[in-house]
């Protein structure tokens, strides 16, 4: 029984005295996470909070437990006993176990961040003079503000971008919203914006997420101001050539939405046709007919409409006048201009798209000209050539002749663009008509030729009067190796070498594995693509009055499919297309100016 009594009072003092070891490390420690002074911020106020961590153990809780477990089966065992000095032991176990616990008082201290306040500054070229009426408002608005307290103020100015610069109005929600998005918004005390009031997008701020805080405008300008601005009410994006679509427009007095007894006086230019003047009541549509402004019509390619207040009459003219020049003070007369294109379509595009045997490729063609409601598409391919032995019995192919004749002579010329894809001369066309093909792009028409193994095929196009029109000389075999297709230095002076850089920046193409080398038979071709050894992949040329491409490979169905990132395969197509059916976008004199909003663009 003493061995036992001993043992117990051991087990006691060796509690308490864990206990106090394990305890005395914690009270010890400093704290390291206070923030030292060279990381205070002086608009920043200090807040101290303090709580009491009553568990915390030193040791692991399993063995902590298990103590507590034997300790307590011990000193009930003792108790049931009567033995003395019970309760002094319980106690100093006790003690032991709660110094064990390891309770800590912990200390938080806060740095309460200042309020940030954003202000968005209009600095567009609509402020005009009331530039300086913008910077006194913002400067008493920056004292104002600083005297609430640890505040600080963000400077965000707004109104010099693209989109500005192309709307008759200021754009400010995409600078609005990636500012707001910075910024957390429990920081955000409000939004303040100093404006001439010119805004085009108010209803894009509105459906700003992040605009949760109240939202204050400060508008420069004087009372009497006034502004008048010119809209497009309806206009088509898109015509038939030769059509002549209504526009309707209207003259609107921003400050007196309801009046009509102003009238204002515009004049209208249509492409480079001559103006027409006119004089429409204000606050009310008026339509016009292209009809009015050219006899013909709209043109292929883009028609610019320009609409622009020259003057307003009226009796209540004077009144606005302040400094007597004899018209009215506007907020702004950058949005007295308005511009529109309205883009002039062939009401439709006979394509002949003769392809040799069948390749991935194929379908890439077909989709292209499928997809343009525009085009009519006359497709002949060969299935099966003379040449080719096939088991298959005729009867049971569903397949019809070829109307050479009646396609390649007497209908010819009434196809708008002929797509030649993998052919060889085998036997299914006549020489003569591949003369008829070739005098057909002499005389106007355009040809675009794609292939690989069958460019340089003994029998392939170039070995027929076809070749007569190519701007490359094939060599006698393809090279099947990995490259990536390059945009040349010539290609980039070409807008169709543009475009395709433009697309996916130039970077990141898929590659290509294989390609037709060839040599320019063409002084005057343009080589827009080639691969890493300079052979040239995409050649584009005029030839007497037509004009013909030639893509040296059938390897664009990678970049459709998306091989190792593939790339602008339809794009590619595209630029073809209409540098072939020469849309006014690809070509390399063509100069056009337009003017939109604030600026003009010329290309």
């Amino acid at each position: 029984m003493l061995g036992i009594r001993a043992l117990k009072s051991e087990m006691a003092k060796a509690v308490l005295a864990a206990g106090i070891a394990g305890a005395t490390p914690a009270f010890a420690q400093d704290n390291t996470d206070s923030p030292s002074p060279e990381t205070t911020i002086s608009t920043t106020q200090t807040q101290v909070d303090s709580t009491i961590d009553w568990y915390n153990p030193d040791v692991p809780e399993e063995v902590l437990w298990g103590l507590m477990l034997l300790a307590g089966l011990g000193g009930g065992y003792m108790a049931m006993r009567g033995h003395e000095g019970t309760r002094r032991r319980g106690l100093a176990m006790a003690a032991g176990f709660a110094a064990l616990a390891n309770p800590q008082t912990v200390s938080d201290e806060y740095r309460v961040l200042p309020t940030i306040i954003p202000v968005f500054v209009d600095t567009s070229a609509s402020v005009g003079d009331r530039a300086p009426m913008v910077e006194e408002a913002f400067a008493r608005l920056e004292n104002d503000l600083t005297l609430l307290g640890p505040v600080s103020i963000r400077r965000v100015e707004f109104g010099e971008d693209e989109l500005s610069r192309a709307r008759p109005g200021t754009h400010l929600s995409d600078v609005m919203s990636a500012t707001l998005d910075t910024i957390p918004i429990d920081q955000i005390g409000a939004t303040f914006v100093i404006t001439d009031g010119v805004i085009s997008d108010q209803s894009a701020i509105m459906n700003i997420e992040t605009l949760g805080k109240p939202t204050h405008a400060l508008i420069a300008g004087h009372d009497q101001e006034q502004d008048f601005f010119v809209t497009i009410e309806q206009a088509p994006h898109i015509g038939i050539v030769g059509e002549t679509p209504d526009v309707v427009f209207r003259v609107s007095d921003g400050r007196t939405p309801d009046s009509t007894n102003l009238r204002a006086d515009v004049r209208i230019t249509f492409g480079d046709n001559q103006a027409l003047d006119l004089s429409v009541p204000v606050n009310q549509d008026h339509t016009i007919s292209t009809a009015d402004l050219a006899a013909q019509g709209l043109e292929l390619g883009d028609n610019i409409l320009g609409i622009n207040i020259t003057s307003i009459e009226g009796a209540t003219v004077a009144a606005m006048d302040r400094n007597n020049d004899g018209q009215p003070d506007e907020v702004s007369i950058l949005n007295n201009r308005i511009t529109t294109s309205i883009e002039g379509i062939d009401s439709e595009i006979k394509v002949l798209y003769l392809s040799g045997e069948p390749h991935a490729g194929t379908r890439l063609w077909r989709d292209e000209f499928n997809n343009d409601p525009n085009i009519s598409l006359t497709h002949i391919g060969y299935l099966r050539p003379p040449h080719k032995e096939d088991a298959t019995p005729l009867r049971e192919m569903a397949t019809t002749s070829f109307p050479a004749a009646e396609i390649l002579q007497d209908q010819i010329n009434e196809f708008d663009l002929i797509v030649m894809d993998s052919m060889t001369f085998t036997g299914e066309i006549s020489p003569r008509y591949f003369e008829n093909i070739r005098d057909y792009v002499l005389q106007g028409g355009p040809v675009i030729i794609t292939g690989n193994d069958d460019i340089v095929a003994p029998n392939g196009l170039s070995r027929t009067p076809i070749g007569e029109i190519m701007p490359v000389t094939p060599y006698t075999e393809s090279v099947d190796q990995r490259f990536v297709p390059q945009v040349t230095d010539e290609g980039l002076r070409h807008p169709v070498g543009r475009i395709l850089m433009n697309a996916q920046g130039g970077e990141g193409w898929g590659p290509w594995y294989s390609i037709a080398p060839s040599e320019l038979s063409a002084t005057d071709a343009r080589v827009i693509l080639s691969d890493e050894q300079n052979n040239p992949l995409l050649t584009l040329n005029e030839v007497g009055e037509g004009r013909v491409a030639v893509l040296n490979s059938d390897q664009a169905i990678l970049w459709a499919r998306g091989h190792q990132g593939g790339g602008p395969a339809n794009i590619l197509y595209q630029a073809m297309t209409g540098w072939a059916l020469e849309h006014p976008r690809y070509e390399e004199e063509g100069l056009s100016l337009r003017h939109e909003g604030e600026t003009r663009h010329q290309s």
